[in-house]
């Protein structure tokens, strides 16, 4: 089904920047607006505008946050300016944003992972930046130890709990932090099958509970199985067009509504 998001402008590319509980959170390539988006019920909102968030090299540097306050019983938009650590937040119902405490380090550029009520980024010094949604505060994160220099690393979540995805010209792995906060609980899950060398420059991007993970590699998407180490295509008429540059999110159905009064 094609579905005309709220963002559509002929002259900027829209982008996913955040998701949670269906609602879609959508800036233009440029950062000049931003949106909540429910596609399930075609409902949006346009969020205030960000003040004082000059261009950095036509490029506002901002990476963001989308989540759930079970407190406050309401969604929050987290805004991280990287390159001053600084940021801000939006409650959704609410007309502006408001400012909080610096970041203790900047994060990169990938969207805030949420998990148990917090929103996650690595940073630039190889840790992760954890946002508390309730008490708008932060800690950082050990990673674990997973093996060293040039190996690139993505945040993910699986099961509820974080995860990261480690590629090197040698191996893949995946590694899950069974207790949240708890740097002794990380566990390496898999290790991507020796003779599978394209998996070894992919990115994940789901995983089953049945032992089988979606990733993207120089020849397009696979299923993998991290068990008996096999692999297959997916079963889907988008995956000629996802290994042509269609880039593919996990999106959940949901009636839930971003007009909130």
């Amino acid at each position: 089904m094609r579905l005309d998001q709220p963002l559509n402008n002929p002259y900027q590319d829209s982008v996913v920047v955040a998701s949670c509980d269906g609602m879609l959170c959508i800036t233009t390539n440029q950062q000049r607006d931003t949106v909540l988006w429910n596609p399930s019920i075609q409902k949006s909102k346009k969020l205030p505008t960000l003040e004082d968030s000059k261009p950095y090299f036509g490029i506002r540097p901002i990476v963001y946050g989308f989540g759930y306050d079970h407190v406050l019983d309401n969604y929050k938009v987290v805004a991280v300016f990287w390159d001053v650590r600084v940021a801000k937040i939006h409650t959704l119902g609410t007309d502006s944003w408001r400012m909080i405490k610096y970041f203790p380090s900047s994060p990169s550029s990938d969207a805030g992972q949420l998990v148990r009520g917090t929103l996650n980024w690595l940073s630039v010094d190889s840790r992760i930046i954890s946002f508390d949604l309730v008490k708008e505060c932060c800690q950082e994160l050990c990673l674990p130890d997973y093996g060293g220099g040039g190996v690139n690393v993505t945040l993910e979540v699986l099961r509820d709990c974080l995860c990261i995805f480690c590629n090197a010209l040698t191996f893949a792995d995946v590694w899950v932090m069974n207790e949240y906060g708890n740097k002794e609980s990380w566990t390496k899950l898999f290790r991507v099958h020796d003779g599978f060398n394209p998996l070894c420059t992919s990115v994940l991007y789901y995983v089953y509970e049945d032992d089988e993970v979606v990733v993207m590699s120089k020849t397009g998407a696979i299923v993998y199985n991290y068990i008996n180490g096999t692999s297959r295509s997916p079963d889907t008429e988008y995956s000629t067009k996802i290994s042509e540059g269609m880039v593919p999110y996990r999106y959940i159905e949901s009636l839930i509504s971003p007009c909130l009064s």
